[in-house]
């Protein structure tokens, strides 16, 4: 198995397992897990892909997501959802030591009328757009994931608002015109050029 990763092609390698036991939960193909990044910082989301075992490692094949308004290259006027990630076209093999917990992604055309039975809110994201960080390029996400060995889909109470990050959130990150005043007198630097 090949696959893309930010360092570029790499060969995944390794016996491959159904599932792993770790810190007293159990892991599979397709969950969704918060992952500590090797420098640091905020957790990273992946979504398993293959669970292995490298010379006695046991590790693990993840698919990232960014978090959209925060770990991607976007024009500044791109409005998200509240909690909205964007599945990334890399892999990362990492070691199953990294895992810090489950989380859950569901595609945008069923988070605001289902959700993940037993995963609380605070971690269920959504996810509308592929996103290719070499790149920096968008695409519509189509492509809608079966859930995890176990992990049921049960439609919520009541649906949930379609909301969108305001756009004050964005301010940040909006250009601004830089006002340079230039003075009459011709004893700056800037005048001498104007």
């Amino acid at each position: 198995l090949v696959v893309d990763t930010k360092q570029g092609k790499l060969e995944v390698t390794g016996r491959s397992l159904g599932s792993i036991q770790y810190r007293g939960a159990q892991y599979s193909n397709g969950d969704f897990v918060y992952v500590r990044p090797e420098g640091g910082g905020e957790s990273q989301i992946h979504r398993m892909e293959k669970l292995l075992e490298q010379e006695g490692i046991r590790s693990v094949l993840g698919r990232r997501f960014y978090r959209g308004a925060m770990e991607t290259f976007h024009t500044p006027d791109r409005t998200f959802y509240e909690k909205e990630v964007a599945r990334s076209s890399l892999h990362e093999v990492f070691p199953i030591s990294r895992v810090l917990g489950k989380c859950y992604v569901m595609p945008l055309k069923y988070h605001h009328t289902h959700r993940p039975e037993g995963v609380e809110e605070k971690d269920v994201y959504v996810c509308e757009w592929n996103y290719h960080p070499k790149t920096r390029q968008w695409e519509k996400c189509n492509e809608v994931w079966k859930p995890p060995q176990g992990m049921k889909i049960i439609p919520r109470g009541s649906p949930l608002e379609a909301k969108r990050m305001e756009e004050s959130q964005h301010a940040k990150r909006k250009s601004k015109p830089i006002t340079i005043p230039v003075s009459e007198e011709k004893s700056d630097v800037l005048s001498g050029i104007l």
